[in-house]
C-alpha cells in the first residue's frame, strides 16, 4: 500500500507561504541540454516515488499551472550537482 503524501512546499518562515505543487508542470526549454532533460526526468521520477504525484512535463510555459522550470543557467560552467530555487 502506497502512502500518499501531498506535494507542498513551505517557502521560508519569512514568507509563510505554502505552494501546492500537485498540478505543477515541469518545463524544460526546447533544445535543452541533455543535463537539463535528465534533471527533469529525475525530478519527476523522485517526486512520484516519494509522494505518489506524477508531474506533467512540457517544453512550453502553461498559463494556468504552477511551473517548475529546469534550466542549466550558465551552461559554460557545468556542475555535477546543484540547484537554485526561485519563487515568484
Amino acid at each position: 500500500m502506497r502512502l500518499f503524501l501531498p506535494l507542498l512546499v513551505v517557502v521560508g518562515s519569512a514568507f509563510g507561504a505554502v505552494i501546492d505543487l500537485r498540478d505543477a508542470v515541469v518545463v524544460v526549454r526546447p533544445g535543452a541540454a541533455k543535463a537539463e532533460k535528465t534533471a527533469a526526468v529525475v525530478l519527476v521520477e523522485e517526486v512520484e516515488k516519494r509522494t505518489g504525484v506524477h508531474l506533467a512535463t512540457s517544453t512550453t510555459w502553461p498559463s494556468d499551472k504552477t511551473v517548475i522550470a529546469i534550466t542549466s543557467g550558465d551552461a559554460t560552467v557545468p556542475k555535477a550537482e546543484g540547484y537554485h530555487l526561485f519563487v515568484d
